[in-house]
Order: C-alpha cells, then structure tokens, then sequence
C-alpha cells in the first residue's frame, strides 16, 4: 500500500523540478537577450556579470557569483584605468590583459 504514495511523491518531485528547470530556461533566455546593465536589471532574475560584460540568470553556472552595479563606482577595480593603479588598489582587483581592464579577483 506504500508504493502508490511512493510513486505519487516520485511524480510531484519530478514535475517540480521539470517546472523549476522550465522557469530557469526561461529566465536564462530573458536574461541573455538584454545587451545592456540597465536592461538586464529589469528583467526578473537576472543580473550583469562584469567579468564577460552580459546578462545572466541569477544562480546560472554561466554567470558570477555577484551582479555588478550599472553606474560606475570610484571606488570600484573598473574604476582603474592602467595595470600599476589596478594592481596596487586595496579592493582586491586584478588586471586583464585580455580586455585591458581592471576587475574584481574572482571574475
């Protein structure tokens, strides 16, 4: 008499996950069609990575950890305009040959 509820719990779970997974698609596809920070902010769910300069859904594996602000910050590593300046800032930023620019360690 168990494994009717078994199985009923199993299907719930399933359908669960597939409509999660369905919602982060969606989201996913809303985010990475903004082109712009302030675009991508009002979309739900998404935030900008400063490491590849996009969109993405929050909690996306192809996205950061943290969404970065769209004003510029003088107080930010985007803020820094050269290698020496980057490099002996106190906010834990790192040069990008690759880009020229300065970015938070981690991205």
């Amino acid at each position: 008499s168990d494994v009717p509820i078994e199985k009923s719990l199993s299907k719930e779970r399933n359908h669960e996950e597939e409509h999660n997974l369905a919602i982060l698609t969606l989201e996913s596809d809303s985010c990475a069609s903004q082109t712009t920070c302030t675009d991508c902010y009002t979309s739900t769910g998404c935030h900008w990575c400063e490491s590849d300069n996009a969109c993405h859904a929050k909690a996306s594996v192809y996205g950061c950890l943290d969404g970065a602000s769209c004003t510029p910050n003088q107080n930010s590593c985007a803020s820094h305009t050269d290698c020496a300046e980057c490099y002996h800032s106190s906010l834990g930023c790192h040069w990008c040959e690759s880009d020229n620019a300065c970015h938070a360690k981690g991205s």
